[in-house]
Formats: C-alpha cells, structure tokens, sequence
C-alpha cells in the first residue's frame, strides 16, 4: 500500500496551496524517509505549483535532501531529512520542506 500514499499526499497538497493566501507559509511534513513521500512530492508541488516557492528552513541539524529524487542540488539544501540509519539523530524518520505562495503571478 505504500504506492498509494504519495496520491493522497497529492490531494492533500492541492488542497492546501488553493487554500493558502498569497504570502502565506505552508510547511509540508511526513513521519516517513520515502522519497516518494518527501523530495519527490517537493518536487511536484515546485511543477505544479509555480506560485510555490521553496524557502530555506531555519534549522542547522537534519540531513539535506537526498539526490536525484526529482530536486535540483540547491534544492536538496533547502529541506531537511531526519532518517532512522544516522544513530546521531534517534528518530524513526521525518521530513521537512518549507514553501511560501507568491504574492503576485507574473
């Protein structure tokens, strides 16, 4: 069933940036180290979503995102992925992308 998750990770995401004002902030988060549940939705909410721009957290721990999942080098910077392998950490696993919706289209 895990191929499933990422189409309702989608619904809830569309939902979300429609409901967001321009300017806002939306953190999208999951308790999982998936790619598809994590980088590779970044990477479909920064496709589908042009007024979406990924911001910088303002954390310095975690791990960068992880490569060739759908994101740019720059962009596995911007996120932050705390997996279960790095002892150091001592969580089952998490991510963290920040965004804020633009306040003009152009």
């Amino acid at each position: 069933d895990l191929w499933k998750i990422p189409e309702y990770q989608k619904k809830f995401v569309e939902t979300a940036v429609t409901l967001l004002k321009r300017g806002g902030t939306m953190t999208y988060s999951t308790c999982t180290f998936n790619s598809s549940e994590n980088e590779e939705m970044v990477s479909y909410i920064l496709s589908q979503h042009p007024s979406m721009k990924l911001v910088p957290i303002d954390i310095d721990f975690g791990l960068s995102g992880q490569p060739n999942k759908g994101l740019t080098e720059e962009q596995c910077q911007l996120v932050r992925r705390f997996d279960p392998s790095n002892t150091s950490m001592d969580t089952m696993g998490f991510f963290v992308a920040k965004f804020v919706k633009a306040t003009c289209t152009t």
